[in-house]
C-alpha cells in the first residue's frame, strides 16, 4: 500500500497477480484496451465516443482495429432486420460448431434461419464437453 507504480515492475508485480486473484485467465494489459472498446461497442455507446475515449483521429481506426462481431452484436442485426421486415421469423441466430452438417443441426426453441458457424465470431467461447 502507498508504493509508487513503476512501469519496469507494474505487471510483475501488480496486474498479474490481480488477475491470478480474480481467477482470470494471464493476458497482455494491452488486451484490456481492446476488451473495454469491443464492450462500449457492444453496450450501444457511440464509435465517435468510443474513439474519441481511445485518442483516435479517425472514427474508422477504432472500428477496425477494436471491435469484432460477436453473438450479441449478430443477434442484434437479426431482430433489427426481423423488425425492420414485419417480425416474419421471431427467432435468434442459431450458433453451431464447424464441423457440424447442416443436416445434423436441430433447432431449440424459434431460429430466425440465420446460421452462425463458431469461427466467425472471434473470442465466442467453446461450449462445455
Amino acid at each position: 500500500m502507498g508504493r509508487p507504480l513503476h512501469q519496469s515492475n507494474f505487471l510483475y508485480r501488480d496486474f498479474y497477480p490481480l488477475l491470478k486473484r480474480a481467477g482470470l485467465p494471464r493476458v497482455r494489459f494491452h488486451d484490456l484496451r481492446h476488451s473495454a472498446a469491443t464492450l462500449l461497442l457492444e453496450m450501444d455507446v457511440h464509435p465517435k465516443v468510443v474513439s474519441e475515449m481511445l485518442g483516435h483521429s479517425q472514427i474508422g481506426i477504432t472500428l477496425d482495429l477494436y471491435s469484432h462481431v460477436t453473438v450479441t452484436m449478430q443477434q442484434q442485426a437479426v431482430t433489427a432486420l426481423d423488425t425492420l421486415f414485419g417480425g416474419q421469423s421471431g427467432g435468434q441466430p442459431e450458433v453451431v460448431e464447424d464441423e457440424t452438417p447442416a443436416r445434423a443441426r436441430s433447432s431449440v426453441g424459434q431460429s430466425s434461419g440465420l446460421i452462425i458457424r463458431r469461427s466467425q465470431v472471434r473470442g465466442l467461447p467453446r461450449p462445455p464437453r
